[in-house]
């Protein structure tokens, strides 16, 4: 896992390995999305993953897509 990863999982409280994913859903130019589920949270969800490697232009993407929500 990369040093970027783990940063923004230890902020944000999450654990990779409480994360069950259950379901394809799409893909896109850039990513997948997985329908998931956490092991404390009992509620589908989803997440994007970036099939693309870590660049900025990539992370600046998400980035803005998290900043609409």
């Amino acid at each position: 896992m990369s040093a970027d990863l783990e940063q923004f999982y230890a902020l944000k409280g999450v654990s990779p390995a409480q994360i069950k994913l259950q379901k394809h859903i799409a893909s896109g130019g850039i990513s997948d999305l997985w329908l998931a589920t956490h092991e404390s949270v009992d509620a589908p969800f989803v997440v994007k993953y970036a099939r693309t490697p870590n660049t900025p232009y990539i992370y600046g993407q998400f980035e803005r897509e998290y900043e609409c929500f």
